[in-house]
Formats: C-alpha cells, structure tokens, sequence
C-alpha cells in the first residue's frame, strides 16, 4: 500500500484518535484539527471519513501482514509467546 507522506499522517492521527474517544470521536473536524489544517484540506487526500477509515483497515492489514511471517518463523520461542508478540505488535 503506496501512500503519501500527508496520508500517513492523517491515518495516524485517526488511528490516535480512535484509541483515545473510540468511532464517536473521530470526526473531520477532530482529525482536522489533529493533524493541523483545514477539513476542507482533508478532502484532498481522502473523499470521506469512511474512504479514512477503509485506508486506515488497509494500512493495518498490510503492516499485520509484514509482521506475521517473521513472528511465525519463529520455531524456537512457544506458541503462546509468538502470539502475545504478534498481538503487542499489533496494539503498539
């Protein structure tokens, strides 16, 4: 998943602000304001809040997918421990 330096940026800050007020919170006006410009700016990179939060899935996939096959390999550390690093991982 190719992504702009300006697109990261706002799926981080929508990434933050979910953890922190859950879906509720997260509105343009709130991300907008994170991420220091104007709603309107906003639209330049992303049609909608839900086109945010289809990318901000996307890019979580993509990244689970990065991290799975090297925790997987590891055949020498416990199951329980490869998924308590994968699930870590994950949250961080």
């Amino acid at each position: 998943m190719e992504l702009k330096p300006r697109q990261l940026e706002i799926l981080e800050a929508a990434g933050a602000i979910l953890n922190e007020e859950g879906v509720g919170g997260l509105t343009t006006k709130s991300l907008a304001k994170r991420v220091g410009f104007t709603e309107s700016a906003l639209y330049r990179h992303y049609a909608s809040k839900e086109e945010i939060l289809g990318a901000l899935f996307q890019y979580l996939y993509a990244k689970m997918e990065e991290r799975l096959p090297p925790i997987a390999a590891m055949t020498a550390v416990a199951p329980s421990e490869r998924l308590r690093l994968l699930f870590g991982n994950q949250i961080e």
